[in-house]
């Protein structure tokens, strides 16, 4: 990618060459009895995974021009003089492989004529991946600040693969590196306690009410999308390399290899706990549904559900925040490698909601839905200010929404031959104003949690730091003094002092809502036999409603507390024609 020949340019991809193949292997079977008033199902299934996959980023060179040297990025370029070059080296090719078998028994009773019950239990069973194919599987173990390399390291193409056998750079630098052949073929224990019982029940409270619940345990497969792939392109199976040239002199020449004895940059291993258990969730519902006319159903019920140790990465190695500004590498727990990144099982969180439905059935021409949900998610996942203290990270969810309410609705017209209105309209005014159909859909819910940020790190640790919080003062404005030039209250946070974090919670400002109306007119000409043409008239947010986009919440930023733009189109209106036959 080339740029400006006078500010600069990078020549060189940066994630190719890469590539991925997939393959999935799956038995199942199951088998159902009936007896008396007993519905028995019994089933399994096996599922064996592999995940084949190579990316050798900036395999071919990354290589920087600026103004350095002649002013010109371009003369530059054309002298062969670059500021910075790096580069990947070794073998980031791994070849995946893990197995997922559950087994499962159900059983729906039905006690009585108005008491059904479901009962039932699964297990499920997840191996930890290998791969038995390259046998490059590495892990680093916090008790000891090694790389664990799986095998005995007698493996022939494990040894080929490494960088360190073929650059001496690299080679002197990976020897400060402290490494353990770990003998087996995976690097955590797999977790057996994996049991998820089902239990449901429906009953029937006179002839318009019934009452429904029920409670079940999911289990989540933890992996390949969570740091599993580092643990096979990582060192010291995998490299980079750069070189920065002289201030003010060149020193970096494409006729030269400045990085055939560079050594290999900071070590930044990534690994999973040996004791990492599998996560899951909890989920539950109690609810009435009534009949309140023949065509007119309500529904009221309450949801919850509570996850325990489900799978995140995080930086183990986040330097130590003590007030002071001693260099990073001094503050690390781990002093000789750069970002450590470990998958584990820390993530929780619970859900608790109140779900209403209101239906009408089709009748008259009419039929509508009008929903309503309260609910708080509460997690702490998410951006992780300090690593040593993730109970400051708990607070309500990225995705969390308060209120929300859906409507949507048909209706036929009664206008026209044989309806409530013109009913004695003769051919030619009925083909005018007879079958017409309307429908619309208004969402509203209210906005997303935010978490205020402060640009730069004045930790000193190098991630994302929050402010302090101001006591006493709400950061969330009356709904009558939010403006796009002012949607909280910025007064709210205070920057930090240098060298320590904020105190301000996870999703503590309260993002902008969203309203919208579209709206249809559907006008049908029949024609012959079971043949019709819809005319098709569509307006999508037909009040023109603006949905703000979301507010800078950078405290120290010029625009805090700002909205500059919309995340939803203006009014939309589209004609079609549609045959149906």
């Amino acid at each position: 990618m080339i740029g400006s020949s006078t500010g600069g340019f990078v020549i060189g991809k940066n994630n190719l060459p890469n590539g991925r193949g997939d393959n999935n292997y799956e038995v199942s079977d199951s088998i159902s009895l009936r007896k008396a008033s007993h519905n028995l199902k019994i089933g399994g299934d096996i599922i064996r995974y592999q995940v084949n996959r190579f990316n050798n980023s900036t395999a071919r060179g990354s290589f920087t021009f600026g103004t350095r040297y002649t002013g010109f990025a371009f003369a530059n370029f054309l002298l062969g003089w670059p500021e910075s070059e790096s580069r990947r080296v070794g073998d980031t090719h791994s070849f995946q492989r893990w197995n997922a078998i559950a087994g499962f028994i159900q059983d729906d009773w039905k006690v009585s004529s108005n008491l059904t019950l479901n009962l039932g239990l699964r297990y499920d069973l997840f191996s930890p991946v290998s791969d038995p194919v390259a046998n490059k599987w590495v892990s680093f173990d916090p008790a000891t600040g090694e790389v664990l390399i799986v095998g005995d390291g007698t493996n022939s193409r494990q040894n080929y693969a490494l960088p360190e056998t073929r650059f001496p750079g690299i080679a002197t630098a990976a020897a400060a590196i402290p490494r353990r052949y770990f003998n087996r073929g995976d690097v955590w224990n797999m977790d057996k306690n994996n049991f998820a019982p089902r239990l449901g029940f429906a009953y029937r409270l006179g002839a318009a009410n019934v009452i429904r619940g029920g409670y079940a345990v999911f289990y989540d497969m933890p992996y390949p999308n969570l740091g599993i792939n580092g643990l096979g392109t990582s060192f010291p199976f995998s490299v980079t390399q750069s070189a920065n040239g002289n201030a003010t002199t060149p020193s970096l020449f494409f006729k030269d290899d400045p990085l055939a004895t560079a050594a290999g940059g900071t070590v930044s291993p990534v690994g999973v706990f040996l004791d990492m258990k599998t996560g899951y969730v909890q989920n539950w519902t109690v609810g009435i549904q009534r009949t309140l006319m023949n065509d007119m159903l309500l529904e009221v019920n309450y949801v919850g559900n509570m996850s325990t140790k489900l799978n995140r990465t995080r930086n183990i190695n986040q330097p130590l925040t003590d007030g002071t500004s001693d260099p990073i590498a001094s503050r690390r727990p781990y002093p000789k490698y750069g970002t450590i990144t470990i998958m584990d099982a820390s993530v929780a969180g619970n859900l608790h909601s109140m779900q209403t439905k209101l239906e009408k059935r089709y009748s008259n021409g009419l039929q509508y839905t009008v929903a309503y949900t309260w609910s708080h998610s509460i997690d702490n996942d998410g951006t992780i200010q300090d690593i040593y203290n993730l109970r400051s990270e708990r607070g309500s969810s990225d995705f969390d929404i308060r209120h929300r309410l859906v409507t949507n609705y048909v209706y036929d017209l009664p206008i026209g031959t044989g309806k409530a209105l013109a009913g004695s309209a003769g051919r030619v005014a009925n083909a005018i104003i007879g079958n017409w159909q309307m429908t619309g859909i208004f969402t509203w819910q209210t906005g997303n949690p935010l978490t205020p940020t402060v640009s730069g790190s004045r930790s000193n640790v190098g991630g994302t730091d929050r402010p302090n919080a101001v006591a006493g003062v709400d950061p969330n404005l009356p709904g009558n003094q939010r403006s796009p030039d002012r949607w909280f209250n910025t007064s709210a946070f205070a920057l930090q002092p240098a060298n320590f974090f904020g105190n301000a919670g996870r999703g503590t400002i309260a993002g902008p809502s969203v309203t919208q109306l579209d709206f249809s007119l559907y006008k049908n000409f029949p024609l012959f036999e079971s043949r019709k043409l819809q005319f098709r008239a569509e307006m999508f947010n037909i009040m023109n409603h603006p949905n703000f986009a979301l507010p800078d919440v950078t405290i120290n930023s010029a625009t805090v507390g700002r909205i500059t733009s919309t995340n939803t189109s203006s009014r939309q209106i589209q004609f079609g024609m549609k045959l149906n036959f």
